[in-house]
C-alpha cells in the first residue's frame, strides 16, 4: 500500500520542489520503488518490466500437452516452474500498479493550466521530464528566488502565526545553505534571527543579543541557528501558556523573573534581575 503523502499542487515554479519531493515519494514509498521507471534526470526512459510467460507442461516436454502426461520428474520440474512465475507475476503487477499509482498522482497534482504540458503524453518518465523542463527553476532562478526568501522572513509579519514564522526560518535556511548563500554565511543567521524577533518578544530578543555579543567579543562558537529557533519557539510556548493560566507574564523577560525571584544569576555572571543590569542595558541602548 503506498505511503500516504501531503497533497501538492503543481501550478508554478514556486511550487516544484515540493511537488517534486512527493512525487518522487509516491513512486518510492509504494509496496515497490518504481523510481528508476519514472526518474526525469535519466537520459533515456527504462523499459517497463514485460508480464512473465506462464509454464505449461509443453515448457517441460514438447511432447506432452497435460500435466497428467507428465512423469513424477517433469512434474517436480513442471511445479517449481510455476511457483516461480507467480512470482514473477506478483512482482510484475506490483510494478505496474505503482507505476500507474505515479502517473494518477501527477494528473491529479497539476493545476489546470499545466495539464497542456502532459495531454498528450503516456507514461510518467515523459509527464516528469516535460514538466521538469517547464517548470522546475534554474539553480540561479532558485537562488533569487530563496535570496529573497531569506530577505523577507527577516521582518516578522504580525498577522502571521508565530509557530509558522519560526518554521519558515528553518526551512528557508535550510534551502539558503544548500545553495550556499552568501545571505547565511558565518555568524550572519544568528544575528538577523536575533534582530527579526525584536517584534515579537523584545526583551528575549536582547538578552540574546547580549548573549551572542558575548561570544563574539570571547571569540566563543555561536549556538547554531537551529538552536536558537527550538530555544525561542520552547519559550514562546511557555511564555503563552503561562499567559493562558493567567499569570499575566507578556516576555520571556518577564517569565524568568516571574520564576525565581529570590536569586537570578545574570549574564554578566552577577545575581540581579536582567533589566537591572548596567551591561545589558548598555548593550540594549547604546550612549553616544
Amino acid at each position: 500500500m503506498a505511503a500516504t503523502t501531503k497533497s501538492v499542487t503543481l501550478d508554478s515554479p514556486t511550487n516544484w520542489k515540493p511537488w517534486y519531493y512527493v512525487t518522487k515519494s509516491v513512486a518510492t514509498d509504494g509496496e515497490i520503488d518504481v523510481w528508476q521507471y519514472v526518474n526525469p534526470d535519466l537520459d533515456i526512459e527504462l523499459a517497463y518490466p514485460t508480464e512473465p510467460e506462464e509454464p505449461t507442461p509443453a515448457s517441460i516436454n514438447a511432447l506432452k500437452q497435460t500435466i497428467q502426461a507428465l512423469d513424477p520428474t517433469e512434474l517436480n520440474l513442471y511445479r517449481m516452474l510455476t511457483t516461480t512465475y507467480n512470482t514473477r507475476l506478483r512482482l510484475y503487477e506490483q510494478k505496474m500498479k505503482e507505476i500507474r499509482n505515479v502517473r494518477k498522482h501527477i494528473r491529479g497534482t497539476i493545476s489546470e493550466r499545466n495539464i497542456t504540458i502532459i495531454e498528450n503524453l503516456d507514461t510518467p518518465y515523459q509527464m516528469l521530464k516535460a514538466l521538469k523542463k517547464r517548470l522546475a527553476p534554474t539553480d540561479q532562478a532558485r537562488q533569487i528566488e530563496v535570496a529573497k526568501e531569506y530577505e523577507k522572513i527577516k521582518h516578522y509579519n504580525k498577522r502571521q502565526k508565530v509557530e509558522d514564522y519560526l518554521t519558515a526560518w528553518e526551512t528557508t535556511y535550510a534551502e539558503a545553505k544548500a545553495l550556499d548563500l552568501p545571505e547565511v554565511s558565518g555568524n550572519r543567521p544568528q544575528l538577523d534571527f536575533t534582530q527579526a524577533i525584536r517584534a515579537i518578544d523584545a526583551s528575549y530578543a536582547s538578552t540574546q543579543d547580549y548573549h551572542i555579543n558575548q561570544k563574539v567579543r570571547n571569540v566563543e562558537n555561536l549556538p547554531l541557528l537551529y538552536d536558537l529557533i527550538e530555544d525561542f519557539r520552547n519559550n514562546y510556548r511557555r511564555v503563552e501558556a503561562a499567559k493562558g493560566s493567567g499569570s499575566g507574564s507578556h516576555s520571556a523577560f518577564s517569565t524568568y523573573e516571574k520564576q525565581d525571584q529570590k536569586v537570578l544569576t545574570c549574564f554578566c555572571g552577577e545575581k540581579h534581575m536582567f533589566k537591572e543590569c548596567k551591561y545589558i542595558n548598555a548593550t540594549i541602548r547604546p550612549k553616544g
